[in-house]
């Protein structure tokens, strides 16, 4: 079970590693830079912090980078649903405040 919290702290690490890199370019990231730079920091992070997740669960690979690498881009995908919750949050928070967001400040009410 604490696997699972590393990886899902990890996830969040690897956001805001990237929410970061994307604040301090000069332009906005697209989608699929942000997918690749999640997936480059996630793997970095895991060969930083020396650890594969398969290895924790008794889970033989074929060898340890593998583990690793892979350990890494579960970290970046945790990245991604991390991101649509906080944003799924957010929409949630603006509407309960009175301030909607854009497409629903222009969706008209049922009758």
């Amino acid at each position: 079970m604490y696997e699972f919290a590393i990886l899902l702290l990890g996830g969040a690490l690897v956001l805001k590693t990237v929410d970061l890199f994307g604040g301090l370019s000069p332009k906005e990231l697209g989608r699929g830079m942000t997918v690749l730079t999640s997936a480059i920091v996630g793997v970095v992070y895991a060969f930083l912090f020396d650890y594969s997740v398969f290895a924790a669960w008794g889970i033989d690979v074929r060898s340890a980078t593998i583990g690793l690498v892979a350990t890494g881009l579960f970290m970046s995908a945790l990245a991604d649903v991390w991101r649509e919750m906080l944003a799924l949050f957010h929409d949630w928070a603006h509407r309960y405040q009175g301030q909607a967001s854009g497409t629903e400040a222009r969706l008209g009410r049922a009758a």
